[in-house]
């Protein structure tokens, strides 16, 4: 993946588990201002971030503001990085089932979207992952008839080795709709889950710099984190990979693929809300996201055309 500012590629920090983020930004290029020369970049948990601001800040600030920036991602990634043990979220996935876990607010903020996402695509999008490791045949599903069962102990299980293998082979091997009861200040696990949290992190991630900059007098600027391009108080025009030219303005840009094998592009006032709407988007056919979106006055550019 490689995007082109001021006629020349900037190629973006891709770890290995960075392919979505990568993938967002794919065909998108753009002009830069020759007065946009300072550039800071860096890793968070699990993606990478490229910052660009105008020449006149001063150049001997650079190095307070990439501290800033590191130690404010950082404590945005010690509630929600599932990576680090002891954060936030990794201490409610790991949590006794029923019992009750206190979370704090940049925690419940995610799951309180998490939820508004699997309501807006009426359960395209589910706020929780496969296990990394499933078992022979998860606790809380059977396959009946092609079709899942919910059991609630695990000793409502078959015996015939066979048929477990032939039940794993069919099954979604997904947590429960109901597998974590949010309550707002505290969350009670009914069933072994993990979250989804990707698309819901990078835009807060893209939120907290967009603001981070704004308290330190910096408005002018663009910036890339997770596959989310944030624009500030400086006319940015873009070219979309269908060849369309974009000028976006203290807003965000995203890219998606939904299932019907559409591309589509976002713009949003923010980071988050932009990243909402594309988890919601890419599990929706065509016709279904467009409906959506317009109900909803989301601004989606399709790839084959119409608003």
């Amino acid at each position: 993946m490689a995007v082109a500012p001021a006629g020349k590629t900037f190629v973006g920090l891709c770890l290995s588990n960075l392919v979505v983020g990568c993938a967002l930004l794919a065909g998108v290029q753009w002009s830069s201002p020759g007065s946009v020369d300072h550039y800071l970049a860096g890793v968070t948990d699990d993606t990478g971030y490229h910052v660009s601001l105008g020449k006149s800040h001063a150049s001997s600030r650079l190095d307070a503001l990439g501290k800033m920036i590191s130690e404010r991602l950082d404590s945005l990634d010690q509630q929600l990085s599932p990576l680090r043990p002891d954060s936030d979220v990794s201490r409610l996935s790991h949590a006794p089932l029923l019992s009750s876990v206190a979370i704090p607010s940049a925690l419940s903020h995610v799951l309180c979207q998490l939820m508004k996402a699997q309501r807006l695509s009426q359960g395209a999008f589910t706020p929780y992952l496969r296990p990394e490791t499933a078992p022979l045949l998860p606790s809380w599903t059977l396959q009946t008839s092609g079709s899942a069962k919910m059991v609630l102990s695990s000793q409502a299980v078959p015996t015939n080795v066979d048929l477990h293998r032939q039940s794993v082979r069919h099954m979604s091997a997904l947590p429960p709709a109901h597998a974590l009861l949010y309550l707002g200040n505290h969350a009670i696990p009914l069933a072994p889950f993990r979250l989804n949290l990707v698309a819901a992190v990078n835009g807060l991630r893209a939120d907290t710099l967009v603001h981070l900059l704004e308290s330190q007098g910096i408005s002018h600027f663009w910036l890339e984190i997770g596959g989310i391009i944030m624009v500030g108080n400086q006319s940015r025009t873009f070219t979309l990979g269908n060849g369309d030219r974009l000028t976006l303005q203290n807003q965000a840009l995203l890219h998606g693929e939904n299932v019907s094998g559409d591309h589509f592009w976002i713009v949003s006032m923010s980071g988050e809300a932009g990243a909402l709407q594309q988890e919601v988007l890419s599990r929706l056919a065509t016709s279904a996201g467009r409906k959506l979106a317009l109900a909803r006055g989301w601004q989606v550019r399709w790839a084959n055309g119409s608003q």
